[in-house]
């Protein structure tokens, strides 16, 4: 009878291996090779993530990596520029919003388009939305009368915009519609006519909380919500009920005007910008804080935080770990006020209790506006910067506007643990996302069906959703918003999936039966953690392994985990350095040095 072989494949992702890379190699805080040699104008501003890993970048510029793309473009998961994508505003694009069908919101100051090279202008006011082929969506036309800075898209499509306009014009509609600052349209662009706020003054940031209430950054002093008799204070930070209206209970402000505010998954919120006093409700005490604070959800002071950079905060970052980085035009900060105050170039990285993060230092020479987390917990970081010098580095390196900088190690993993439970761990460095949708596909991934809006989960650092039906088989896909870019008035969607059901997971711990034998691991009892450990040797990739009788190993090596680029797994495999029958250790043929950023693949067959 004819043995049929069984093949599976186990990834080990050790994208940034900052724990055992030396400090002058891929360490927190190091320059990526990334240079998308920006060209003209004088800021980026914004880039956000699509799933699939390109990057869309907004600013004021003329062109990217040789190719004329005035103030945005998109660009491929490889480094290349997207020819595809080409909006052509005639002003710059200061946030961009991916949507979950893919879509992309551009808010700004441009006022025409010319998409993709066509002949013929096409008005967009400060705010249009594209296709995802780069052509223009004709049916979405708000139309403000002046800049946009923030758009955010709501669970129901509609999107909120905010920013100095005072007047809509949808779709070309006769009459401008008042709407002062802070606007909601319809999924189409025609406006919500039981939405509005109206500030005062300019509205830069927004962010949505978890029970849809929004809350609100900028220079206004007060709100006037769906015409209530009279302005009611409210000091450059509010929170809105979804209506609109008011929340009564929450009157912390400042004393100077507010650009970026976010929610933590633990309910507090963190709010930067230009100020040096905190007011707490109900007529408390004022508190030093410069230029970033946190808060309790009942807007009381969280006196734990309190890192105090000298300037301007324009961005902030949360990654998965509690950990944030900020961005800004600040030289120094000096948490709590005490000791000596630590050099601090625009960036700076602070711990969950808003101490200094000493392992992070990029050190731009000039003002950073955008921040954006990837997937493997590299941060992309935009500005008015032309070189960066990290600790290590001989001289500066230059990178116009626009950088890549290394980071701490970041994982993702999509499980299906239990009948009718979908969970989605996120750590490390990887980006906090603020909302996460499940879906399934039967069909490959040609069409996909909800299954739902995730909810925290019990353990740190998850999404889960409980209850839900999957079918026999197929394709499992989880998507999550994640705020990034100036004034945080931009999102990324950050995705992965997974195939189920993994073949012959009796314990639903994401390896199969056959995987768990080869490994030397109990398949039926779950087993995290009980991967073959890597290290780092003289500065190549290391991997040690027990064999067991029966099977056949091969480690392959890898520079990207994308099969489609060039550095992808292939047959090629790595060095093999101790090959007895009880244990296999392989060494990468490639160095840290050469490309600090490795991947390595087991592969094990047996007859069966």
């Amino acid at each position: 009878m004819h043995s049929l072989p069984r093949i599976f494949r186990l990834s080990l992702l050790f994208a940034a291996l900052c724990t055992f890379i030396p400090a002058v190699h891929a360490a927190p805080g190091d320059i990526a090779p990334l240079d998308l040699n920006i060209g003209g104008g004088s800021h980026v501003t914004t880039a956000a993530l699509q799933p699939d890993g390109r990057m869309i970048v907004g600013g004021s510029f003329s062109s990217v990596l040789g190719a004329l793309r005035p103030f945005v473009a998109r660009i491929n998961a490889d480094g290349s520029i997207d020819p595809a994508f080409d909006p052509r505003p005639d002003d710059y694009v200061h946030s961009v919003a991916v949507q979950m069908d893919g879509k992309v919101l551009l808010g700004g100051f441009f006022t025409m388009l010319t998409p993709n090279g066509g002949e013929e202008l096409v008005i967009r006011r400060f705010i249009a939305r594209m296709n995802a082929d780069g052509s223009l969506d004709t049916g979405f036309d708000p139309r403000a009368d002046d800049y946009v800075y923030s758009v955010l898209t709501q669970p129901d499509g509609k999107v909120l915009l905010c920013g100095s306009f005072t007047t809509l014009q949808p779709n070309g509609s006769p009459n401008p519609v008042p709407r002062a600052h802070i606007a909601r349209v319809n999924q189409n662009g025609t406006l919500d006519t039981t939405f509005d706020p109206k500030a005062n003054g300019i509205i830069y940031g927004m962010a949505l909380q978890s029970d849809g209430k929004i809350l609100l950054a900028g220079e206004f002093t007060s709100l006037q919500p769906n015409n209530s008799p009279a302005p009611v204070s409210r000091q450059h930070l509010a929170r809105l009920n979804p209506d609109g209206t008011l929340d009564a209970g929450f009157t912390t402000g400042t004393n100077n005007t507010l650009h970026c505010v976010l929610q933590q998954p633990d309910g507090k919120i963190v709010f930067g910008g230009i100020f040096n006093t905190v007011f707490p409700p109900d007529g408390g005490s004022p508190a030093t804080r410069s230029a970033v604070a946190r808060v309790n959800a009942d807007g009381t002071l969280d006196n734990e935080f309190d890192p105090r950079p000298n300037y301007w905060v324009a961005s902030i970052a949360l990654q998965a770990d509690g950990k944030m980085v900020l961005g800004g035009t600040f030289t120094f900060v000096q948490p709590h006020g005490t000791g000596e105050p630590v050099p601090r170039q625009n960036i700076a990285r602070v711990l969950p209790d808003g101490s200094l993060d000493t392992t992070f230092d990029p050190n731009p020479a000039n003002q950073v506006f955008s921040l954006t987390l990837q997937p493997d917990g590299s941060l992309l970081t935009g500005g008015w910067f032309d070189r960066l010098q990290p600790p290590g580095a001989a001289e500066p390196i230059p990178r116009r506007l626009f950088a890549r900088v290394e980071n701490d190690s970041a994982s993702q993993t999509l499980t299906i643990p239990a009948l009718g439970q979908i969970l989605w761990q996120r750590t490390g460095s990887a980006p906090e996302v603020t909302r996460v949708v499940f879906e399934v596909s039967e069909n490959g991934g040609a069409n996909w069906n909800p299954l739902g809006e995730g909810i925290r989960g019990a353990a740190p650092n998850t999404w889960e959703l409980i209850g839900v039906s999957l079918p026999p088989a197929g394709i499992l896909r989880a998507r999550g918003i994640h705020p990034c870019g100036f004034a945080n008035g931009s999102t990324s969607l950050i995705e992965q999936s997974l195939t189920f059901p993994p073949p012959d997971d009796a314990d639903h711990d994401g390896y199969s039966d056959l995987m768990e034998l080869a490994l030397g691991l109990n398949p039926s009892v779950p087993d995290p953690g009980g991967l073959p450990p890597v290290t780092v040797e003289n500065g190549y990739l290391t991997m040690t392994l027990t064999k067991r009788p029966g099977f056949t190993y091969e480690v392959q090596s890898a520079s990207t985990l994308l099969p489609s680029l060039p550095g992808s797994f292939s047959p090629v495999t790595t060095t093999i350095l101790t090959d007895t029958p009880t244990t296999l250790k392989v060494r990468d043929n490639t160095q840290l040095t050469t490309q600090p950023r490795r991947y390595l693949r087991l592969k094990v067959t047996v007859a069966k």
